[in-house]
């Protein structure tokens, strides 16, 4: 075989398995998304309308965090006390959503869910939670 299609069929299989970590990445942010999902919706305790912009925008945020779970490369912890408590005070249902999230990726995945990753699914998450209440 020539050096030159030895070199093409390397490269297909360096390729090929490319493909399939990328694919095992993205099939386990898509089930870590589904799982939150799912935390999301228990807590509510209620049917949450999947077919808004609000909620489109929701998952968007949502994969990003699941991709940082992944990558173990969430937002740095800084001193942002303040500000949750700020925000947390105004917002108990979210809190207790971000709280059952953060155990579940404690149990899961072994990492603490730092104040500015908790401060980011709060507002996320209150977007959501606002507009299920508000269209009552």
């Amino acid at each position: 075989m020539p050096k030159s299609e030895a070199t093409v069929i390397g490269l297909h299989f360096i390729d090929a398995e490319l493909t399939t970590l990328k694919s095992n990445k993205n099939n386990n942010i898509a089930q870590l998304v589904s799982n939150l999902e799912k935390i999301v919706k228990r807590t509510v305790g209620r049917p949450i309308n999947t077919n808004t912009i609000t909620y489109m925008r929701f998952l968007t945020h949502l994969n990003y965090f699941a991709e940082r779970i992944y990558d173990q490369k969430l937002f740095p912890e800084e001193d942002r006390e303040n500000l949750y408590q700020d925000l947390a005070d105004k917002m108990p249902l979210e809190v207790e959503i971000i709280n059952h999230i953060a155990s579940f990726i404690a149990q899961n995945y072994h990492l603490q869910i730092t104040k500015q990753e908790k401060i980011y699914l709060l507002i996320h998450l209150h977007k959501v939670v606002d507009e299920e209440i508000n269209k009552e």
